[in-house]
């Protein structure tokens, strides 16, 4: 019996399946390159809109936080008008008070007049 035996002859069709095989293997890593450079452009983009969401978020939070405090200013500013005006009418009874009581000073400063 004979043993097998390997040819080590490099023949043309050799050639062309090598040839084959690289030029596929090429082709597949371009393709592989490419999806790649895409698939990382839309995660940077994504995480632009992430970060975008998270300050939109936070400009809500801090919109939210604000309704309560600009209504306890309201309710501030509104008292202060109301003990304005009470401190108003108690001057102008004063004034009242005063001008009935006493007689109008006299001028001093005649060049005015």
């Amino acid at each position: 019996m004979t043993r097998p035996a390997v040819s080590w002859n490099i023949s043309l069709g050799s050639i062309l399946s090598l040839v084959t095989i690289l030029a596929s293997l090429a082709f597949a890593w371009g393709q592989f390159n490419t999806r790649m450079e895409v698939t990382e452009a839309k995660l940077d983009r994504l995480d632009g809109q992430v970060v975008a969401m998270d300050d939109f978020e936070r400009l809500e939070r801090q919109l939210e936080d604000l309704g309560p405090r600009l209504r306890q200013v309201e309710q501030r500013i509104s008292a202060q008008d109301a003990t304005l005006d009470r401190i108003l009418e108690t001057l102008v009874d004063i004034r009242a008070r005063l001008d009935r009581r006493s007689p109008p000073l006299p001028n001093y400063y005649p060049e005015n007049q």
